[in-house]
C-alpha cells in the first residue's frame, strides 16, 4: 500500500465510515443531541474472587531450605509455580475488569458531552 495514499484525512474518513454502518457506532458519531429517550446504560461492577491465603502461605516453607531435601525442593517449587500461575490468570483478570470499567466510563462521558 502506497502510504502517501494513506493520510490522517482518509483514514478520519474511513473510520467514520465504518462506525456509521454500526448501530452502535452511527448514535456516537452523528450531530443530534441526547433527549430523555437515550438511557445511558448503568455501570456493571465486576467482581474477582478473592485469593485465598492457604495458598500464599506456601511461600514460606514449612522448614528452612538448606534442611530440606531435592525432592522437598521441587515439591516446594511445584507449589510456588502454581501460586504464580493463580496469582497471574487473577491479575490479568482484574485487568479485563479494569478495562472494562475505564470502557464504560468512555461511553458515560461520551452521553455527558452529547
Amino acid at each position: 500500500v502506497d502510504p502517501s495514499l494513506s493520510t490522517p484525512s482518509k483514514q478520519v474518513r474511513i473510520m467514520h465510515s465504518s462506525l456509521a454502518s454500526t448501530s452502535s457506532g452511527s448514535f456516537l458519531i452523528s450531530s443530534s443531541r441526547i433527549s430523555s429517550d437515550h438511557k445511558i446504560a448503568p455501570p456493571v461492577i465486576e467482581q474477582l474472587p478473592r485469593l485465598t491465603h492457604h495458598e500464599w502461605r506456601s511461600i514460606y516453607p514449612a522448614k528452612p531450605l538448606h534442611q530440606q531435601s531435592q525432592t522437598e525442593l521441587i515439591s516446594h517449587a511445584r507449589e510456588l509455580t502454581t501460586v504464580a500461575s493463580h496469582a497471574k490468570q487473577h491479575t490479568q483478570g482484574q485487568d479485563t475488569v479494569i478495562e472494562a470499567a475505564q470502557a464504560q466510563l468512555v461511553i458515560q462521558e461520551l452521553y455527558a458531552k452529547k
